[in-house]
Parts: structure tokens; C-alpha cells; sequence
């Protein structure tokens, strides 16, 4: 396992740790707001037995870089979504398992819309594929604002899990965020709509992994599971007893689905 920090454009280097170099098909994980790529570092140990595996931090998290002064479009989606295909180049894969919690479901997303030949199969948790936030998300990034980063992370200890370890992880990790990254990257998640790009790409395996506690994205995912079931190739887990960083919370039954998932993609023998 090694850890790398990757140009991806002006002023930008994205942090990756990098496992199973000598697999030919890759799974790249993606994490959201306030996380970074440590999140996925157990994945990414579990997954190389069997797949060239890569957890990256967004720009602004953890060790990636983002342009200073920032602006709010440095952290769009699409920017998101360009570092990811101009990391894939850089690492020499030509399409990748993208796996994505929260806005790292959304940077999945936003890569199927502009760079689909990248995405070999999309799984998202901890993201809907709609949001709307009106009035309210004005208020979020106000708070934001006004918390900052040790603010933000004293509130996820508190909300995010009932699992102690999993709070303190989540809290420590929103806590080393510097807080332009937090707040112009939160700018862009107030109104967005991938639904046709989810029904666009028939062609996309997707899977969508369900936390029973994660009761924010929940209420707002009818419309991402609508499309998800009109889909051939769409499947819904639900995992109990999870919350919002399932892998986390379950790492177990996250690790054990997403498994036979890629198994029936990529016909790989997950027993060898």
C-alpha cells in the first residue's frame, strides 16, 4: 500500500492510497464532504486481493491541494468529477469501479455525465441523485460559515453515528478540513440533478447501498430509487444498522456487498 499525491490540474494534487498494482480491473473509493481517502483505507487493503484499489481525499481534504484564494467553482462537481478522470490517466486506468459516499457519490455522478467510458459500474451511499435544498441550504452554508471546521466536527460527534468510533473518525477528520474547502464545496450541493444522467447510462451497472439510519439522505431518496428500480441493471441493498458512513458503521456487510456486487460486473471468482 502506498500513498501518493497526484497533479490533476493548476494548483491541484489529489491524495491516493494505492493498493493491487497487479490487477488489471480497478475500484476507485471516494469519499464526501469533511471525509478523506482514510476512510476507504480498510477497503482498500480488503479489495486488492482481487482489484487495483485507490482511495482518494477531494481537493481540499486531507493532503489534496485546492487553488488559493479559492472560488466557489473551484469545488464544483464537475471539478470533482475532473479530478477523477485526470487521476485515472495519471495511474494508467482506463475505467474504474467508482464507489462514493455523500459528494463522492455525486463526483461519481457528475464523472458518468461527462466521462462515461471512465465509469465501469457507479455504487453511491449516502447520496441522492436529487437534491433541492431551497432557502435552507443558504442556511446550512451560513452555518457552516459561522461553525467552521471544529464546529462542524463537535456536531458530527454528536449526529452522524451511534457508533462511538465511527463519530470520533468522522469528527476528527471534518475537524482537519480547512474551512474554504468545507464551505465552497458545500456551495455546490444545495441544488443538483443527476437523475438523467442515472437514466442515461443504461449501460452502467449501479448500485446503491442504503444505511437504515441514515435518516437524512433517506428522506429526500424516493426519486433516487425510483429511477434505480426502473432500471435492468440497478440494484438497492439496504444495510442495517448504518448510518450515513456505512463503511464504517458495517464495514462487514459493506465489504461483503459491494463484493458479490463487482462479482456479478466483472464475473471475477471471489473465492480465489
Amino acid at each position: 500500500m502506498q500513498r501518493r499525491l497526484i497533479n490533476t490540474g493548476k494548483s491541484v494534487q489529489i491524495e491516493a492510497i494505492l493498493d493491487g498494482s497487479e490487477h488489471d480491473e480497478a475500484v476507485i473509493f471516494v469519499p464526501g464532504l469533511g471525509a478523506r481517502a482514510d476512510q476507504f483505507i480498510d477497503q482498500v487493503a480488503f479489495f486488492s486481493d482481487l482489484y487495483r484499489t485507490v482511495a482518494v481525499s477531494l481537493r481540499g481534504h486531507g493532503r489534496s491541494t485546492y487553488p488559493i484564494p479559492p472560488e466557489p467553482s473551484d469545488f464544483s462537481l464537475e471539478s470533482l468529477a475532473l479530478d477523477l478522470q485526470r487521476l485515472t490517466d495519471q495511474i494508467g486506468v482506463t475505467s474504474a469501479h467508482i464507489v462514493g459516499n455523500s459528494t463522492g457519490g455525486l463526483a461519481g455522478y457528475a464523472l458518468l455525465a461527462t466521462a462515461p467510458e471512465k465509469v465501469r459500474s457507479l455504487t453511491t451511499f449516502g447520496t441522492a441523485a436529487e437534491l433541492h435544498t431551497g432557502p435552507l441550504g443558504r442556511v446550512v452554508v451560513w452555518v457552516d460559515r459561522l461553525l467552521g471546521p471544529g464546529g462542524d466536527a463537535w456536531l458530527a460527534a454528536r449526529t452522524v453515528s451511534k457508533n462511538p468510533a465511527t463519530a470520533a473518525k468522522v469528527a476528527e477528520m471534518i475537524r482537519s478540513t480547512p474551512k474554504p474547502a468545507l464551505v465552497n464545496l458545500r456551495r455546490n450541493l444545495l441544488d443538483y440533478d443527476f437523475l438523467p444522467v442515472l437514466r442515461g447510462h443504461p449501460d452502467v451497472p449501479v448500485l446503491l447501498l442504503q444505511g437504515e439510519e441514515d435518516h437524512g439522505i433517506n428522506r429526500v431518496l424516493k426519486t433516487t430509487l425510483d429511477a434505480l428500480e426502473d432500471r435492468a441493471n440497478g440494484k438497492i441493498e439496504r444495510i442495517s444498522e448504518a448510518g450515513h458512513f456505512l463503511n464504517l458503521d458495517q464495514p462487514d456487510a459493506f465489504n461483503g456487498t459491494l463484493l458479490n456486487f463487482l462479482r456479478t460486473v466483472t464475473g471475477k471468482d471471489t473465492t480465489s
